[in-house]
């Protein structure tokens, strides 16, 4: 059984939590906790969004406190409209630090609108109360409708 505690919006599609055929999955709404039984791996994968329709520079356009241990395995990017010169950055942080030491992701205006860094093979641990926050470091002139997605791997204790 596979017990997780944090009010996310968790995704346990196909493809997102390996779950038996049968399992039983209930949340105890005195302590916010979900419960997964037969479950063959103890993972649960999940996607964070932040979205934006007109990016505009800034530190801390969007944040939240991570509400258990995690691991980010993948950082992805997309612009409906890259704009028309420039590139768009943006730039991940916990507790007020990068997580990218070569510098942030960037979209240029005409190197296509989709970018993803996998970080499967070596993710970056966010402990308990880390603060994981989003900052645009530049944009590109009429970019627009910017997604971020974060996904997160948690390990589930029995």
């Amino acid at each position: 059984m596979g017990r997780l505690k944090g009010t996310l919006p968790l995704n346990i599609a196909a493809g997102s939590a390996v779950i038996e055929p049968g399992s039983i999955i209930t949340q105890d709404l005195a302590d916010g906790c979900v419960t997964i039984d037969k479950m063959r791996d103890k993972k649960c994968l999940f996607p964070v969004v932040m979205q934006m329709e007109t990016p505009m520079v800034g530190t801390q356009v969007w944040g939240v406190v991570a509400p258990f241990d995690m691991e980010l395995i993948e950082v992805s990017l997309h612009l409906q409209n890259t704009g028309t010169v420039g590139q768009t950055e943006v730039d991940v942080n916990v507790n007020g630090a990068s997580i990218f030491p070569s510098g942030p992701l960037a979209l240029v205006y005409n190197g296509g609108n989709y970018k993803t860094m996998d970080l499967k093979n070596n993710p970056i641990v966010f402990a308990n109360n880390s603060e994981i926050s989003i900052d645009i470091d530049d944009i590109a002139t009429s970019c627009k409708n910017l997604t971020v997605m974060l996904t997160f791997k948690v390990n589930l204790t029995s």
